[in-house]
């Protein structure tokens, strides 16, 4: 599993919200916490390129949004041998494989984990500087 990588509505992080973050955590800022050219490019470089298996090639499935991809991304693929697979626009709905596979299962857990620390931290808030640690 990758570590996470959380990306803040902000122009600034404070450094309150990543001090107990998991090991290998990364944090980004947009102005409006949507994934832009360069954080996707962070992303790739330095959470998913560095957890690759030496010597094997990689699919990398994503929605095709144009904000994604630019030709150094591009580059970095084919230099760590991932290949790019571009969903077909406005097929989301149709195919929908991260909402069978990926989202519901990860909203099961999170369902679970914030029960768990209501649970055992009654009245503490869970809130934007406690949410990377789980």
């Amino acid at each position: 599993m990758l570590p996470p990588y959380v990306l803040y509505a902000t122009k600034n992080l404070r450094t309150k919200r990543t001090e107990n973050w998991p090991e290998n955590a990364r944090y980004n800022v947009t102005k409006k916490g949507w994934t832009d050219t360069a954080c996707f490019h962070d992303w790739f470089k330095s959470q998913f390129v560095p957890f690759l298996p030496p010597g094997r090639s990689v699919v990398l499935i994503f929605d095709g949004h144009v904000c994604h991809l630019n030709i150094v991304t591009i580059q970095e693929a084919i230099k760590n041998q991932v290949i790019i697979l571009k969903l077909p626009s406005n097929s989301i709905h149709v195919l929908q494989p991260l909402d069978v596979g990926v989202y519901g299962p990860v909203m099961a857990a999170w369902e679970g984990t914030v029960i768990i620390f209501a649970r055992q931290n009654l009245g503490t808030p869970l809130n934007k500087e406690c949410f990377p640690a789980f």
